[in-house]
């Protein structure tokens, strides 16, 4: 078996199973490297919010931050390693997830507290890790950035939409921004099955009415939001990226502050045309990231 970590490769494990033993074999993280993977709970609204924070070790001040989040369709976020995330650690950010309700970390009853009716309990979820964050000392306001995808990328537009100004950018890939217009359309090849989890606008005035109270779409304000960079795939038929142009054109005409940026990119829902491009995108969207959170990184030549 394998050890997965967000700072490290996957560490193998291997367990003879055919001796037997009196005591449980316990698999403990590594403690000796330069990087702290906390684990911890968030009380709020009669839940725990099961919250990772990610930093190095002589990292004990408040820092840049990038929160990220899912929280939909009973999924749990997978741990695995990222070089490029561990290279932002190491010029001083922090790095958290927080594992929202909708999501499957603590079973069929998380899901279902921030699914259909329940769905604004992710963002609620989502604000709670974040006043955790700032104050323990581990954030400071504004200068946190958020990143999402997909489901993830609905939960941040929302909560850019609710408190633009605790943030100082935002990065949404393929994000599920017109949550009402795909569900009351039934010739999308999803709505079917979606509204399971997001609820049915044509049948439930209540459902309706939840929507209509977090959809990133229909809530862009007139207020100052950060800048926001939005990256879409051109063939991606789970969320066609004409949501992210409807978007992008209400905010550049309703809203303040920004700028947003729109970047097509060749493949689907699941990545790049490449592995290449899917690397080079995954970069340039840390990069944006830091460049908002004023990371101090070297300027250093690539290489062909």
């Amino acid at each position: 078996m394998a050890l997965p970590s967000y700072t490290r490769p996957p560490r193998e494990v291997t367990l003879p199973l055919n001796r037997r033993r009196s005591s449980p074999v316990l698999l403990r993280a590594d403690e000796s490297g330069p990087y702290h993977e906390e684990h911890v709970t968030v009380p709020a609204a009669g839940v725990d919010i099961p919250l990772t924070v990610v930093s190095r070790r002589d990292c004990t001040t408040p820092a840049p931050l990038l929160l990220t989040a899912y929280g939909a369709y009973g999924t749990t976020r997978a741990t695995h390693h990222d070089p490029f995330l561990t290279h932002l650690v190491d010029h001083g950010m922090r790095f958290a997830v927080a594992h929202v309700r909708g999501g499957g970390e603590k079973g069929r009853n998380w899901h279902d507290g921030g699914r259909v009716l329940n769905k604004p309990n992710a963002l609620a979820d989502l604000f709670s890790c974040l006043d955790h964050l700032e104050a323990n000392g581990l954030a400071t306001l504004g200068r946190v950035a958020l990143m999402g995808g997909s489901a993830g990328g609905t939960l941040m537009a929302a909560a850019l939409n609710v408190a633009p100004e605790r943030f100082c950018a935002a990065v949404l890939e393929a994000p599920f921004v017109d949550v009402l217009a795909s569900m009351v359309n039934p010739n999308l090849p999803l709505t079917a099955s979606d509204r399971s989890e997001w609820g049915d606008p044509l049948t439930s005035e209540a459902a309706l009415a939840c929507i209509r109270s977090y959809s990133p779409y229909e809530n862009l304000a007139h207020k100052a939001y950060p800048p926001v960079l939005i990256t879409v795939r051109t063939h991606d038929t789970r969320v066609p990226p004409v949501q992210a142009l409807k978007y992008a054109q209400r905010f550049r005409r309703n809203c303040a502050g920004g700028p947003v940026i729109l970047l097509p990119e060749a493949g689907g829902h699941s990545g790049g045309a490449s592995l290449q491009d899917s690397l080079r995108l995954h970069a340039l969207q840390l990069a944006w990231v830091s460049t908002h959170l004023g990371l101090n990184l070297p300027q250093e030549r690539l290489r062909e």
